[in-house]
This record gives C-alpha cells, structure tokens and sequence, in this order.
C-alpha cells in the first residue's frame, strides 16, 4: 500500500515500478480520486492512494509549508502568500546559492543585438 500526502510521487512510483503508466500522474494534488490495485511481477500487489491530510491544519508554518511543496491545491491558497513564504525560506537556507550569479549559457545578450543598437525583435517591430 502507497500512502503518503498529496503530490508526492505515488503514482509515479507505482508507474515507475510497473515500467508503464497505470496511474494518472501530475503536479497538482488530488489526481489520484480512488484506490487502485496493481500487480508488478512476481505477484506483488501495490495499491496507490489519494493523499491523505489532516482534517484541520492548525500550524500555520506547518500549513505554509505544505502549500509551498504543493500538497495544498492552488483554489485553496493564497499563492502570492505562499510564494513570499517559500522564498523567505529559501533565501534563510541557502543564502549564498540564491546570492550566486546564475549559471547561463555563453551566449550573451549583445549577440542578439543590430547595428543600430536595438535587439532583432525590437528592430523588426518598428520597420
């Protein structure tokens, strides 16, 4: 039996064990509506569940922080909140990766750029 709480990857391990999709999986929570029973080879039976929650969430930390992992769907949240939540806590776990400059590719800006200046998509909307 695979329990755990919603959008953690149930039903992406069960595929992943079947090595073919049987479940519906996404990355929003309460995809998963119903049990269902699967046999893997060798007659191992799994049966995936929908998340299971508390029926009153009374932390709000402890709330917060399962809206920001999305265990809490979007229509019950509100995602402006959430999202300065999970960058304050970001930013006090890993200051120095968030302070660090980005990895990108070696094509830089001015690669992109005309004669005149003005970027190629620039140009080409004023002509």
């Amino acid at each position: 039996m695979i329990v755990g709480i919603p959008n953690v990857g149930k039903s992406t391990l069960v595929n992943t064990l079947m090595g073919r999709k049987v479940a519906d999986a996404s990355n929003v929570p309460a995809v998963t509506k119903m049990q269902q029973r699967v046999m893997l080879n060798g007659g191992i039976a799994l049966v995936d569940n929908p998340g299971i929650m508390w029926p009153k969430i009374e932390d709000a930390d402890a709330a917060s922080r399962l809206a920001f992992a999305g265990c809490i769907p979007d229509s019950a949240i509100d995602r402006e909140l959430v999202a300065l939540f999970g960058a304050e806590q970001l930013m006090q776990r890993y200051p120095a990766l968030l302070m660090a400059p980005a990895s990108c590719p070696s094509r830089r800006l001015s690669e992109g750029r005309t004669s005149g200046g003005r970027s190629s998509v620039r140009q080409s909307a004023a002509s």
